[in-house]
């Protein structure tokens, strides 16, 4: 790990650098200023130049918020909106209790702050606690990317059986291999069964394949997510999207989305007399419990009961599961 330390002085700066060497974190870089820092951190070639160089990679950056010139907030921000940089936390240093330029400071970017005069432990607490930040962010983009390249593989190798003709959409076997990757890179998974139908026939059967298109597009805007994939089910009428990395709240806020989406959206049905409305079937599991085949019959049965309430409404896996304990022990 290598720090930037950023303060006009040069005591807090040896303090600082001190703490962390002897932390095992050695040769921490410097700068007097912000524009010095900048530089270093090569976001900005500092005019006339100094003969420094910019120092290569920074893990962690310690900024004083009142220094001459720029203040830390402002070079924050700049370190922020820098591509190479703006994964880099970003540490406030300051000795004023103000809470106005704190909340400037995270507003700029800012992970956490450090009080002065600088305490060893507190220092070395939020540093560590920055760094694993940083590596669990780092450890998700990863995890996201690989999800990413195995749809990217799949489509490839697999092209007829990886396109529903119907819908122009992935198929249930893409949505298969990428919930057991994301799955076995320990990422629990969220599976949202949706049956489509007119408000005046609940049967999904009766849904064409102009009604889906419209109502796919519908429900790909509504359910936007960066590794949300959206699918063609094995069912005739019916869609999923699958959510890895979902907790089942924001599996619910998600399905509330899409059912509301649909309803605002007054697709014409089939028939042609009323307007397309879904019914919603919610499933998650954890890695190491769940897997593909059971999340596909929890979710889709979850949408056969909403449906057979009357639809526009969800149904979650787990409350079922719920009421058929509570019934078994009547």
């Amino acid at each position: 790990m290598r720090a930037l330390i950023v303060d006009d002085s040069l005591e807090v700066r040896e303090i600082i650098a001190a703490y962390l060497t002897a932390a095992g974190y050695p040769d921490p870089a410097k700068a007097a200023d912000a524009e010095t820092a900048l530089h270093l951190l090569g976001v900005e070639r500092r005019l006339g130049g100094d003969g420094q160089r910019p120092v290569g990679d920074i893990d962690v950056i310690l900024m004083d918020i009142m220094m001459p010139g720029m203040d830390g907030i402002e070079a924050c921000a700049r370190v922020k909106r820098n591509g190479p940089t703006a994964e880099i936390p970003v540490l406030m240093v300051t000795s004023r209790d103000d809470g106005t330029a704190l909340q400037q400071a995270f507003l700029a970017g800012a992970s956490d702050y450090v009080r002065k005069p600088i305490e060893r432990v507190e220092l070395l607490a939020r540093i560590r606690s920055a760094l694993r930040l940083k590596a669990e962010l780092e450890r998700r983009r990863s995890q996201e990317q690989a999800l990413r390249a195995e749809l990217v593989r799949l489509a490839a190798s697999h092209a007829d059986a990886a396109v529903d003709p119907a819908t122009g959409l992935p198929t249930a076997l893409v949505a298969a291999a990428v919930a057991d990757a994301a799955l076995a890179a320990g990422l629990g998974v969220a599976l949202i069964a949706i049956a489509v139908a007119g408000a005046d026939e609940p049967s999904e059967a009766g849904a064409s394949a102009t009604v889906m298109r419209k109502a796919a597009s519908t429900i790909g805007r509504a359910a936007a997510g960066l590794s949300d994939l959206l699918v063609a089910a094995p069912v005739p009428g019916r869609l999923l999207v699958l959510a890895p990395g979902r907790t089942p709240d924001e599996a619910a806020a998600q399905a509330e989305r899409i059912r509301l989406a649909c309803e605002r959206a007054r697709i014409p049905a089939a028939s042609g007399d009323a307007f397309v409305t879904v019914s919603v079937g919610i499933a998650t599991g954890d890695a190491g419990t769940a897997d593909w085949d059971g999340l596909l019959e929890r979710s889709s049965r979850a949408a056969t009961l909403a449906a057979a309430k009357g639809g526009n409404r969800i149904e979650t896996a787990s409350r079922i599961a719920s009421l058929a304990g509570m019934r078994s022990t009547v």
